[in-house]
C-alpha cells in the first residue's frame, strides 16, 4: 500500500506558531465572523462574558452566532484536527485553520466552546487546552467527569454544559444559550480563558499589545472589511470608560456588578459598518473596468461640503483598499499614496477607492489572478509574482473618473494665483533647452510598424505626449480622449521591445509635460527626513483651466532649505524676506525639476556601446527602463542630488546681482 503525506503531532505545534506569526493583529475576530458568516448565521455577538466576572471578577472575551451549530462528533474534528472545519479545503475557502491559528497560542488555559444543534437541542461542550509533555506541545480535549441517563458516572470530553463542568472559571453555561440561539435552535459560543483562569480576555490577544485597545474589536472589523453582509446582525461589546453613566441609564445590559457587589464595569454594545459604512451620504460612485490585469476601480467621491468621519471606530478619513470578497487587503491612507493614484491633497478627504482583482482559479497557476495566503492576512498572485501596484497606479491616475477631475479644478486648494504663473513661467524658460534634448523613444502599438515588440507599457490616448498632435479645436490641457463607459483615457498602447514579440509597433519620440512644483509646510511626519517627494500620477489644476500630472513637493522645513533661507538673508540683509524666500526657493526648483525632467528624458535611451553590443541578451537590455528611472527619481535620490549647494549657489547668487542687491558687508 501507498504511503500517504501525514503530520507528525510533535510538529503540529510549530505549525500553528507559524501560522499565527504569519497572521496579524486581531486575525481571530476575521476568522471567527467569517466562519459564522459561512455558518449561516444572522446574529453574531463578540461579546464580554458576564457570570465569571460577577463570580470571580473576571472579564473574558466570547464569539456567539446562531449559525449552524456543531454536534459531539463535528466539535471534536473542529478543535482537534488543524487545518479542518467541516468546509472542503481550497485556495479561497475559510477551511478551519486559520482560527485555530489565530486563537490556540493565547488561549493555553483553553477555549471552551459550546453549540446547540436541532439535533442535540440540549447542546454540547467542549474545552481545548495545551499540554506539554517531554518538551513537545499538544493541544488535547478536557476531560469531564459526568452521569449519565441512570446516574452512572463517566469521563468525557464532550458532554451537554453544565455548572460543575466549568465551576473552575466561574461561567455559568446556561446564560451563554442567548435568546437569538435559542430562537433559532442552533448556535455557537466561543469562550476564551487565555493563560490562566484570572486572565482578562476582553481585549483579545494579550500577547499582541496593540490589540489592547478601547474598542479594538470594532475598529478592526470597520477597517477589516469593505461590505458587511444586510441580513446579519452584528454586535460588539466594548468596555465603558464612564461606569456611572451606564448606570444611569438603568439598564442591566449596560454594566455588570463584580464578586464584591460593589464594583461595576460599564459595558456598550455596538454595530460595526465597514469601510463602505464610513462613507458620507450623497457620495458620487462608479466603476471604472478593464484596468490592468482585468481589475475593477470601484471609486465614491464625497460632497464637498460632507462632514468628516467621526468617532475613531474605523477608517477616520477616506482609504484605498484592495477589494477581495468582501474584505479589504493592503490598506493605503497616507497622503502620499493617494497622490500616486492622481489624487491630490485637494481630493484627498473626499474619494474612496477599492481594487477588485480577478480571483484565481482553483487549480490553475498560469491565468492571473489573486487569492489569499494561507494566514487570510495578505493576497497573493496565482502562479508567483507580485500585485501589480505601479500599473494600478498609472492606469487609475490616467483615467479619473470625470467628476474626480471636476472636483480638482473646482477645489480651492487648486486656483492658480499670479505666483503659481511665474514660477511655471520661470520653470518653462529653465527647461526650454531641454524640449528638443534627450527625447526618449517608445515603442507605439502600430500593426503596420516595422519594430517586434511584446506587452504593453501603458495606454497614454494622447498623441501629443508620444511626439504627435492634438485635432484643431482641442485644448492639450483639457482634453482627454475620456471613454465614456470607464472615464479613462484612449488605447494608444505603449509596448516594449522584443525581438521576439507577438506585436510590431514604430518608434516615436515622447515629450512629457514640465511638473507642478509645491512646497510643503506639513510633509508626513514618515517622510520627514526628504527633501523633495514626486508623484508622477498626481493630478493638479493647470493656470488655463485644465488639470496637468506629476507634481514635486519640496519639504520646506527641511534642514537645507532651512539653512539656505538663513544663510542668504544675512547675505542680503537689505532684501525682503520674503523675496530672498523666493529667489532661494525658484533656484532650488529649477534645480529639482531638472534633475526630474532630466531622468524622465532618459527614458528608453541607449546604454550600451556599439562594441558590446552582440553581448547583450535582449535589446530591451540596450535601453533605460522605467523601473530605472523610478529609482533615479525615488525620494532618497532626490533628496541626495538636492544636497550640493555649489550650482544652486552660484544660480541664487546671480538672481540677487540681476536685483541689484549688494551683498551686507561688502
Amino acid at each position: 500500500m501507498s504511503r500517504q503525506v501525514s503530520v507528525d503531532n510533535s510538529a503540529v505545534g510549530n505549525l500553528i506558531r507559524q501560522a499565527y506569526q504569519a497572521g496579524g493583529k486581531f486575525q481571530w475576530v476575521r476568522e471567527s465572523l467569517v466562519n459564522s458568516i459561512q455558518a449561516e448565521a444572522t446574529w453574531v455577538k463578540f461579546g464580554i462574558e458576564e457570570s465569571g466576572y460577577e463570580s470571580q471578577g473576571v472579564l473574558r472575551r466570547y464569539v456567539a452566532d446562531n449559525g449552524h451549530g456543531m454536534n459531539e462528533d463535528e466539535l471534536g474534528d473542529f478543535l482537534s484536527h488543524f487545518g479542518s472545519g467541516g468546509r472542503e479545503i481550497s485556495d479561497h475557502g475559510n477551511f478551519g485553520q486559520g482560527f485555530k491559528a489565530s486563537c490556540y497560542l493565547w488561549n493555553p488555559y483553553g477555549i471552551v466552546v459550546l453549540s446547540w444543534t436541532k439535533g442535540t437541542p440540549d447542546g454540547r461542550m467542549i474545552w481545548i487546552h495545551k499540554r506539554v509533555r517531554n518538551g513537545t506541545e499538544y493541544w488535547e480535549l478536557k476531560d469531564f467527569e459526568s452521569y449519565d441517563e441512570v446516574g452512572d458516572p463517566f469521563v468525557s470530553d464532550c458532554i451537554p454544559p453544565t455548572r460543575e463542568a466549568l465551576f473552575e472559571i466561574g461561567v455559568d453555561p446556561d446564560r451563554l444559550m442567548f435568546e437569538q440561539i435559542r430562537e433559532a435552535g442552533q448556535g455557537t459560543v466561543f469562550l476564551f480563558l487565555g493563560d490562566s483562569a484570572s486572565r482578562d480576555t476582553q481585549g483579545g490577544d494579550f500577547l499582541r499589545q496593540e490589540e489592547q485597545q478601547s474598542r479594538g474589536i470594532l475598529r478592526y472589523i470597520n477597517m477589516r472589511f469593505v461590505e458587511l453582509p444586510d441580513d446579519v446582525d452584528i454586535r460588539v461589546e466594548n468596555l465603558e470608560k464612564h461606569v456611572r453613566s451606564a448606570e444611569r441609564r438603568g439598564s442591566k445590559d449596560n454594566f455588570y456588578l463584580g464578586p464584591d457587589g460593589k464594583t461595576t464595569v460599564g459595558v456598550h454594545s455596538r454595530t460595526p459598518k465597514g469601510i463602505k459604512g464610513m462613507i458620507p451620504d450623497g457620495a458620487v460612485k462608479g466603476v471604472l473596468e478593464n484596468g490592468p490585469y482585468d481589475t475593477k476601480f470601484h471609486w465614491y467621491l464625497s460632497p464637498s461640503d460632507a462632514k468628516p468621519v467621526k468617532g475613531g471606530d474605523g477608517p477616520t478619513r477616506p482609504v484605498i483598499a484592495i477589494l477581495y470578497q468582501g474584505e479589504a487587503y493592503s490598506l493605503l491612507q497616507t497622503t502620499s499614496d493617494f497622490r500616486s493614484f492622481g489624487l491630490p491633497k485637494a481630493v484627498r478627504d473626499r474619494v474612496w477607492l477599492t481594487i477588485e482583482p480577478p480571483e484565481s482559479i482553483e487549480g490553475d497557476e498560469t491565468t492571473w489572478g489573486v487569492k489569499p495566503q494561507g494566514s487570510r492576512n495578505q493576497l497573493i498572485v496565482s502562479g508567483g509574482g507580485t500585485l501589480p501596484w505601479a500599473e494600478w497606479r498609472d492606469w487609475f491616475s490616467d483615467s479619473l473618473p470625470d467628476a474626480i477631475t471636476s472636483a480638482i479644478l473646482l477645489s480651492d486648494n487648486s486656483v492658480p494665483n499670479p505666483e503659481d504663473l511665474e514660477q511655471e513661467e520661470a520653470l518653462r524658460r529653465t527647461m526650454s533647452r531641454f524640449s528638443q534634448r534627450f527625447r526618449p523613444i517608445h515603442i507605439v502599438e502600430n500593426p503596420n510598424g516595422n519594430v517586434r515588440a511584446s506587452g504593453q507599457i501603458s495606454s497614454t490616448g494622447s498623441p501629443e505626449s508620444l511626439g504627435g498632435s492634438r485635432p484643431p479645436g482641442e485644448d492639450s490641457e483639457t482634453h482627454s480622449g475620456a471613454n465614456e463607459a470607464t472615464g479613462g483615457q484612449g488605447d494608444t498602447a505603449v509596448l516594449s521591445e522584443s525581438i521576439d514579440g507577438d506585436k510590431t509597433g514604430v518608434r516615436r519620440a515622447k515629450s512629457d509635460g514640465i511638473p507642478k512644483v509645491s512646497w510643503d509646510d506639513d510633509f508626513p511626519f514618515e517622510d520627514r527626513f526628504l527633501a523633495a517627494k514626486f508623484e508622477p500620477n498626481e493630478r493638479f489644476r493647470t493656470n488655463n483651466g485644465g488639470t496637468g500630472k506629476g507634481v514635486l513637493h519640496l519639504n520646506l522645513y527641511f534642514p537645507l532649505f532651512q539653512n539656505e533661507f538663513k544663510y542668504w538673508q544675512e547675505q542680503y540683509g537689505h532684501a525682503p524676506y520674503e523675496e530672498v524666500m523666493e529667489i532661494v526657493k525658484s533656484a532650488y526648483e529649477s534645480e529639482a525639476v531638472s534633475k526630474v525632467m532630466h531622468a524622465k528624458k532618459l527614458n528608453g535611451a541607449r546604454t550600451i556601446s556599439p562594441e558590446a553590443l552582440e553581448e547583450a541578451e535582449s535589446p530591451v537590455d540596450l535601453r533605460i527602463s522605467q523601473t530605472v528611472v523610478n529609482a533615479w527619481l525615488g525620494p532618497e535620490a532626490l533628496t541626495a542630488a538636492l544636497l550640493g549647494l555649489v550650482n544652486v549657489e552660484s544660480r541664487i547668487v546671480n538672481r540677487f546681482n540681476g536685483r541689484h542687491y549688494i551683498r551686507t558687508g561688502i
